[in-house]
């Protein structure tokens, strides 16, 4: 029960780090909860560029280490963190959720605290109103179209089957900065 939990909340945890553009974690950024499995994630915001845009920087889409591989097996990866996964994208991608009036509120707040960080006069309200609409407007189109392409499933070659390769890629993985810990 545990290893399936765990492989739940991992699957989660991954969604939500790849389609929101969300910073990869860390090992000491994850919280186990080692009495039911879960996971529970923190320091975790999405990454913007210089122009305010989300952006990938890494070359692994989500945290998947050999590690943890060997940890869920093999066969969990491709049976059960992979269906969880597949699932999660399909349930959000329905169009009668409009999911994305949620990003948006969501990345407004996101971009007028990045903004206020990164461009002077260091104030919150630095951000003209016009701008701010524009940038949530084309991260949300990003988000959606990385929602669209998670939950696009095509049997044994879906999305989600080229996401996991790429995260578990040596060569991917062997480009992760040191202080990522790749081999945790």
């Amino acid at each position: 029960m545990f290893k399936r939990q765990f492989t739940n909340q991992l699957a989660l945890t991954a969604f939500a780090m790849h389609v929101l553009r969300l910073n990869k974690g860390a090992p000491h950024t994850l919280k186990l909860v080692l009495s039911n499995g879960n996971i529970m994630p923190w320091e975790l915001a999405p990454v913007f560029d210089t122009t305010g845009n989300l952006c990938q920087p890494d070359r692994v889409p989500f945290r998947l280490t050999p590690n943890l591989v060997n940890f869920v097996t093999p066969v969990g990866i491709t049976g059960l963190f992979s269906s969880a996964m597949l699932a999660s994208a399909q349930a959000i991608h329905d169009p009668e959720l409009h999911v994305g009036h949620y990003i948006g509120g969501i990345l407004r707040d996101e971009l007028i605290s990045w903004h206020a960080v990164h461009h002077g006069p260091y104030l919150k309200s630095g951000i003209a109103n016009a701008d701010l609409v524009t940038k949530v407007e084309g991260n949300v189109a990003i988000i959606e179209k990385q929602l669209g392409f998670v939950a696009n499933f095509e049997g044994n070659h879906g999305a989600v089957d080229s996401l996991i390769k790429a995260a578990t890629a040596s060569q991917n993985l062997s480009l992760m900065s040191p202080t990522w810990q790749p081999w945790l």
